[in-house]
């Protein structure tokens, strides 16, 4: 019986050697996971700071930001009456689109100057979805390798 107790008492403290052992794993495993986690930031499109070229960003729920760069460079030129002919575009299109297809979900989010360009202007249109973009742009958005 004696003999018995002592193996018993070597497998508890082997299992007991071996569950520290797995905590330490677990641990170690999770920091690591933490780590990974906070350096990957969370998902999104990434926007450069300086936008100067006409750009597109794809949000995660295939949203379309669409930043079109253009001239501006005349002295005639009005920044706020472009805002309101982007405005009124944005309105028109809708109501025509509302009523051939479906609802449009687009709109002009801002009208500005390109940093430190006072020469070229950025209008930053939302798109709900690409059909939405393809229709007001009419083009065709595609996402894909070229062969």
């Amino acid at each position: 019986m004696i003999e018995f107790d002592k193996i018993l008492c070597k497998s508890e403290s082997h299992l007991e050697r071996h569950g520290r052992k797995m905590d330490r794993k677990v641990k170690v495993l999770g920091m690591i996971a933490l780590s990974v986690l906070m350096l990957a930031g969370c998902g999104g499109s990434k926007i450069p700071d300086v936008i100067s070229e006409t750009s597109l960003a794809v949000g995660s729920d295939g949203e379309i930001t669409y930043y079109l760069v253009e001239d501006f460079d005349k002295e005639y030129y009005d920044i706020s009456e472009l805002t309101e002919m982007a405005m009124d575009d944005a309105a028109t299109f809708c109501e025509k689109y509302d009523s051939e297809v479906q609802k449009a979900v687009m709109a002009v989010k801002k009208v500005e100057f390109v940093a430190d360009n006072p020469e070229k202007v950025i209008l930053t249109y939302e798109y709900e979805n690409y059909k939405v973009f393809e229709a007001h742009t009419d083009g065709v958005l595609f996402f894909g390798p070229v062969s």
